[in-house]
């Protein structure tokens, strides 16, 4: 009932968000610049969302392959396309996706519970890195080219993606000095705790000697390549002329709405985008355009990964009531 009202909740904060900016560019602006993606425009957009996700699966495939598994490649893509319906359309589930994929992992491929939650927290914070660090060099062309030019509210989300950043490069100083982070909160932790080992198995992954991190930072990074890549083609498809640095900025802000747990990032997404597109010297209703097209081609995607998800849980439920009904007949016979 709780996650319902907090879906609901943060639905209608989106619903006000996409209306207030609707209301300062103006609808007739934006469906102006959006109309003509309905051929090979769209298409164009909505496949490269696919390579998107398709890269971060080998992400997640790698990070499997070095803790001593090898699960099938198009299984695995399902399970992340499943896990990325969920929080496309569930933001507000926190590690909804990533415990989805853990439970996926050991009923598909018998590959424990625990190993699964740490591959798919460790795909998580390599994302993490690769979003800020590339939001993080955004920021840095707005203030070193278009400091005159950033509004006010602007700066309240710098800061707060700054607090974000400080925040990952304590994990990261945590993980070189081999230190517990749960141990600060929870310092009775017995040491054979399952989250504790959990825990160490993450910072391991992230020591800078592993070959495996690296590995799966430049696959991050690739991941992040393709989103730019995608926000020169929609800009320029929306007839603007785009150098990398603003492309940079606006991809980060792209990364930045996916931090907000509000469904589809709807009214988020577009508010960002105006802001970074203003602070640019671009227009306004671009970078609401720009949002909305966005969301179009990921929603499409998550209507795809929707019905795998759909799929995969009625196996996962049929397997939960069948191991149930053989668990009661063991103890009546």
């Amino acid at each position: 009932m709780k996650r319902l009202l907090a879906f609901v909740a943060l639905l209608v904060l989106g619903i006000i968000l996409f209306s207030s900016v609707l209301r300062f560019v103006g609808w007739d602006e934006i469906w102006s610049a959006i109309q003509g993606f309905w051929g090979g425009k769209g298409v164009l957009l909505i496949l490269l969302t696919f390579l998107m996700l398709f890269v971060g699966a080998i992400r997640w495939s790698e990070i499997l392959r070095h803790q001593g598994y090898r699960v099938s490649f198009w299984s695995l893509l399902k399970q992340y396309f499943g896990g990325f319906a969920l929080s496309f359309f569930f933001p507000m589930a926190f590690f909804g996706s990533e415990l989805f994929r853990a439970y996926a992992l050991r009923e598909f491929h018998e590959v424990p519970l625990q190993r699964g939650i740490v591959s798919t927290v460790v795909e998580r914070f390599l994302e993490l890195t690769a979003y800020l660090l590339v939001l993080g060099a955004g920021i840095f062309v707005l203030l070193f080219f278009h400091y005159a030019l950033i509004p006010p509210l602007l700066w309240w989300i710098l800061l707060a993606s700054g607090m974000l950043a400080l925040a990952l490069l304590f994990f990261y100083l945590k993980s070189h000095r081999k230190e517990s982070i749960l141990r600060m909160f929870f310092p009775r932790l017995n040491d054979n705790n399952g989250f504790l080992e959990m825990e160490q198995e993450v910072l391991r992954f992230f020591r800078m000697r592993n070959r495996a991190f690296w590995e799966g930072l430049f696959l991050s990074f690739a991941k992040a390549a393709a989103a730019l890549l995608r926000t020169f083609v929609l800009v320029a498809f929306l007839g603007g002329a785009l150098g990398f640095f603003p492309a940079l900025t606006i991809t980060g802000f792209t990364f930045l709405s996916l931090l907000i747990p509000i469904p589809g990032q709807l009214g988020s997404h577009e508010a960002l985008q105006v802001l970074s597109f203003q602070a640019l010297g671009l227009e306004g209703h671009a970078g609401a355009a720009f949002a909305f097209l966005v969301r179009a081609a990921e929603l499409v995607v998550a209507l795809f990964a929707l019905v795998l998800l759909l799929r995969m849980g009625a196996v996962l439920v049929r397997r939960l009531l069948v191991s149930r009904v053989e668990r009661v007949f063991q103890k009546l016979f």
